[in-house]
């Protein structure tokens, strides 16, 4: 295919190689640079095109150059740039920035954490708020128009049917793909900035679950878009950020996010409320927003907060944070993989203090009933013996007021907040250990108030068993054992394990539990009266001690009883005649 008349109207500057797609009014076309080698999209739109409705030819050169215009002064780290417009009337050439990989072609061939999912988020819904403020709404935002760079910055695209307020057109075409469109538009109403935070409402929704909320024809989708309400989020998308997605998803524009960089400020605080204001940091590809969306107060990087030293009173986080999205029918979950909650394992700091720990009164609200609702939060209070402290910051950056003096009077204790607090243990090292089983991780508390954690992604699953603590997910971890050596033991309860965690190394294996994966009818080999730890079929284990002998002692919930597991090395001296996992006794349900 001969591209002269192309490459003619764009002055001889571009090489037109090859076709990229087409669409039904346009056909993008692969360029390069003749003199810098600069690969760019070229979409051609031929104006005399039969499949073009009468009126829109007639008035298409003028709308076009108009468009052009406007997008070429759009900037925006993630916006695809156009470069140049050439028209002669009849043929229109928009140069653009060139990128190969779709945002729906990237989640799909790799594994991507939740991280990833509020990166597109934030990064589509600001780059839509610039073209928001100029009066530009994009009409089809969906993952096939949102392009990937080769460092993975997201990056908005097909501004071709872009509508631009105020140009006196004023209902909408019926342009939009209809599985991702709004109500008003599948009705040929009035759009406006809101339409797109509806359609990006539906992408992150897609990334979220693996396919978008409504499916069927064209008439299916317009009555599912006006009246269905959409199938609740899998349950393990946090709440917050459920809310943020099904805000946008709302029949009426007025209730939704009013604008991209709306969508995208509540996006950030949802995300940084439970995962810290550095999330970012914690996902594979670069965010690149107005530091103005980072402006609303967040918790700290764990989603814990600290107290109010002045005050010495505490500020736990609304429960309803903690809770997760209502499970029900609706797509599968696409497991959007590990999410890392915080900046990794601090070296240990020759100087910390012991520090102690005590727990507030039980909340009166229990342990979180059918609601799913969490404890308000124990209190950790931390008590260094050299009157340092710290305060839990932000980004869990320690702060101390140095060495106490002579006659100088001992720092106030800190009181750190973990809401849905489980188990406790304190190590040798004067480390406090916290598991938090709402959000499958198990957290330090270190002599200086820091907080991170140690093992967990804060999504429930199973990573193997043995790798890095801190990206190996676990399923409602609940007690906690300290061993002497230093080791920290978890109860994986969901997983049925007894997890071990090198907290230093960030190293976790099993020690116990795990054959009922081997084993479909989930029955033990032998009697269980002695068995090795490996051979061991647990039913969510939750209590946790070592004795002693230095031997751990498990409360295996679901079977009724209590074993006592003996994890020295092979051909150790016994402590006592007990075999490897053996019975204390029996104990009732």
């Amino acid at each position: 295919m001969a591209f002269e008349r192309e490459e003619a109207l764009l002055h001889g500057v571009y090489e037109i190689t090859e076709v990229l797609g087409s669409g039904a009014f346009s056909v993008v076309l692969g360029g390069r640079h003749r003199d810098i080698g600069q690969l760019v999209a070229i979409k051609r739109i031929d104006g005399r095109n039969p499949d073009l409705p009468a009126g829109a030819r007639a008035e298409l050169a003028g709308r076009l150059r108009a468009e052009a215009r406007l997008l070429t002064n759009l900037r925006h780290p993630h916006l695809v740039e156009v470069y140049n417009f050439e028209s002669d009337g009849e043929l229109h050439l928009l140069v653009m920035e060139r990128l190969d990989e779709t945002l729906g072609g990237y989640f799909g061939r790799a594994s991507r954490t939740i991280h990833d999912v509020c990166a597109a988020g934030v990064a589509v819904g600001a780059a839509l708020g610039v073209a928001h403020a100029r009066g530009v709404v994009h009409r089809d935002i969906k993952p096939h128009n949102v392009l990937v760079a080769t460092d993975g910055t997201f990056k908005v695209a097909d501004f071709g049917i872009a509508k631009i307020l105020g140009s006196g057109q004023g209902k909408s075409t019926n342009v939009a793909t209809p599985s991702y469109a709004p109500p008003e538009q599948l009705d040929g109403g009035q759009v406006s900035p809101a339409s797109d935070v509806y359609a990006l409402g539906v992408t992150l929704y897609e990334l979220l679950t693996g396919a978008p909320p409504f499916r069927g024809d064209l008439a299916e989708l317009r009555r599912a878009h006006r009246e269905d309400p959409p199938p609740p989020l899998i349950g393990r998308v946090p709440a917050p950020i459920a809310d943020v997605v099904l805000r946008a998803l709302r029949k009426d524009p007025a209730e939704r996010q009013r604008t991209g960089r709306e969508f995208a400020a509540e996006l950030f605080a949802a995300t940084a409320g439970l995962y810290g204001p550095d999330w970012p940091a914690h996902a594979a590809v670069p965010v690149y927003a107005d530091p103005r969306l980072r402006a609303p107060a967040t918790p700290d990087s764990s989603g814990l907060s600290s107290g109010d030293s002045a005050g010495g009173g505490t500020r736990p986080l609304d429960p309803a944070d903690q809770r997760t999205s209502t499970p029900g029918p609706g797509p599968a979950p696409a497991s959007p993989g590990a999410v890392p909650l915080a900046e990794p394992e601090r070296p240990a700091d020759p100087d910390a203090a012991t520090a102690t720990a005590a727990t507030a009164p039980a909340s009166p609200r229990g342990g979180g009933g059918a609601d799913g609702d969490q404890p308000a939060g124990a209190t950790f209070v931390v008590l260094p013996a050299d009157g340092r402290h710290g305060t839990l910051g932000a980004t869990g950056a320690r702060s101390r007021t140095g060495p106490r003096l002579p006659g100088r009077r001992r720092a106030a204790p800190v009181p750190v907040v973990v809401p849905g607090a489980h188990g406790l243990a304190v190590g040798p090292n004067g480390a406090v250990y916290v598991s938090v089983p709402a959000r499958h991780v198990v957290l330090r508390i270190g002599p200086d108030a820091g907080v991170w954690p140690v093992l967990g992604t804060g999504e429930a699953g199973f990573s193997g068993d043995t790798g890095s603590a801190r990206r190996s997910r676990v399923d409602t971890p609940t007690g906690l054992a300290a061993g002497p050596d230093g080791s920290l033991f978890v109860a994986d309860s969901g997983n049925g394990l007894i997890r071990r965690v090198d907290v230093g190394a960030d190293l976790v294996d099993t020690v116990a539990g795990g054959a009922a994966r081997a084993r479909p009818d989930g029955a033990e080999s032998r009697g269980w009266t002695s068995l090795d730890p490996a051979d061991l079929v647990l039913r969510g284990p939750r209590g946790l001690t070592v004795d002693v002998a230095g031997r751990l002692v498990i409360a295996d919930t679901g079977n009724h009883r209590v074993l006592r597991v003996d994890l020295r090395p092979a051909g150790a001296a016994p402590a006592s005649a007990s075999p490897a996992g053996q019975p204390l006794g029996p104990v009732r349900a």
